[in-house]
């Protein structure tokens, strides 16, 4: 025999129902990387030459896109360049991140 339920408070169910869908929507969202908005940008790459005094996070602060943080604007410039102490020289070419297409 087949036994049937009864929704006693449809309230209280509907919630439930909700509030479940949306923790397997974000839990969906998340392992798919749905989340990530880093693909809906561009980020375009130019050479500089450093000059005496600059340092990475001058160059970082100066030449990175609006949307980037600075910290990762300086590990991208060490990582594109082979640079793991920080240490830059005057006359140096360096691949730097920015947002404007310069070949354009």
């Amino acid at each position: 025999m087949k036994k049937h339920y009864k929704i006693i408070a449809p309230v209280r169910f509907v919630i439930f129902v909700t509030i479940i869908f949306v923790l397997i929507a974000t839990l969906t969202i998340h392992m798919f990387g749905l989340d990530n908005a880093s693909g809906t940008t561009k980020t375009y790459y130019k050479q500089i030459e450093v000059t005496y005094g600059d340092t990475l996070w001058d160059i970082a602060d100066r030449t990175m896109p609006a949307d980037m943080d600075p910290r990762q604007a300086v590990y991208e410039i060490s990582n594109l360049n082979d640079i793991d102490d920080g240490q830059i020289y005057p006359g140096q070419i360096l691949i730097v991140p920015t947002e404007i297409d310069e070949n354009v």
